[in-house]
């Protein structure tokens, strides 16, 4: 899988999670507004832009032969997180495939 390849698939995971508009607005606001440390930590837990997206990244970089250690692929899930909520909050007006694309040929 090239470089491009990933970053449309990484892409295409934002946008279905985006596309659950009302899930990820109450879930990111219950993030910015809860008091409760343990339940903050639930929700910024193995949400399902985690867990999905570090498997895409790690499967796909494998089957090209490159690896990366687990804070390469945290930051690469943040960033997955980041575009989520970028895409929820503000909407579009930037491409979500460019971006991965541009931090994976920095990190490969």
């Amino acid at each position: 899988m090239s470089v491009e390849e990933l970053a449309r698939a990484l892409g295409d995971l934002v946008d279905s999670l985006t596309s659950r508009h009302s899930d990820m607005k109450a879930r990111l606001a219950l993030i910015l507004e809860v008091d409760d440390d343990a339940l903050r930590g639930q929700l910024l837990g193995d949400s399902e832009v985690q867990s999905v997206g570090r498997r895409v990244v790690v499967s796909a970089l494998a089957a090209r032969g490159q690896t990366v250690d687990d804070a390469q692929a945290d930051e690469v899930v943040s960033l997955l997180d980041a575009l989520v909520f970028q895409r929820t909050i503000v909407g579009g007006g930037t491409s979500v495939e460019a971006i991965i694309a541009t931090y994976l040929k920095g990190l490969l």
